[in-house]
């Protein structure tokens, strides 16, 4: 016996040896299983051979394009799974319709900008213009406090800048030198 697997389906040679003609008869047993159940069919085919090996071969052979043509029956032409078919085709359409007309998330939200408006370099020149002259680290202790305020008051950087030119208007006590806030809380104050 000779058997094979092949999409799915288990094939087994069967010759039989025709004594009227002389030769070899192909034919082959064909099972499958269909969920829990199980099916088969067993073809015989016209053509006759001298030896054994050749109808074993064309009985393999020809077994294996009865099963292409049976699938192929079964998905072209059941109505039950040409409908199947259809459905899904319809749905995956529609899934592409949908993504073409309907941009992707990211491209509809609006782009906000990750560079604050007010950079320290824009902080450290608002105050120079002033004529006003700090050290370096001053300066970036009162730019730390003043982003600090900003994200805890939810300050827009237009208000901010705002809040950094009213810094520089606040009149000093005469006689002693202008100073621009250091901390959060001066910075709170600042109207």
């Amino acid at each position: 016996m000779w058997s094979r697997l092949y999409r799915n389906h288990v094939l087994m040679a069967f010759p039989t040896y025709d004594s009227a003609t002389h030769a070899w008869v192909p034919q082959v047993d064909i099972d499958w299983f269909l969920g829990n159940s199980h099916d088969s069919t067993f073809v015989r085919f016209p053509r006759r051979f001298l030896t054994e090996d050749e109808a074993v071969s064309c009985a393999l052979v020809r077994g294996q394009a009865w099963i292409d043509k049976r699938l192929e029956r079964l998905q072209g032409h059941s109505p039950e799974r040409r409908r199947i078919l259809d459905r899904i085709r319809r749905f995956n359409e529609s899934l592409t319709k949908t993504s073409r007309e309907q941009p992707h998330p990211a491209q509809t939200a609006p782009r906000r900008s990750t560079k604050p408006s007010l950079t320290f370099e824009e902080f450290a020149h608002l105050l120079s213009q002033q004529g006003l002259a700090f050290n370096l680290k001053t300066l970036q202790k009162s730019y730390a406090a003043l982003v600090k305020v900003k994200k805890i008051k939810h300050w827009s950087w237009a208000e901010t800048k705002r809040k950094v030119m009213r810094a520089q208007r606040v009149p000093a006590t005469t006689g002693a030198p202008l100073r621009i806030p250091l901390s959060e809380r001066a910075w709170g104050k600042v109207v």
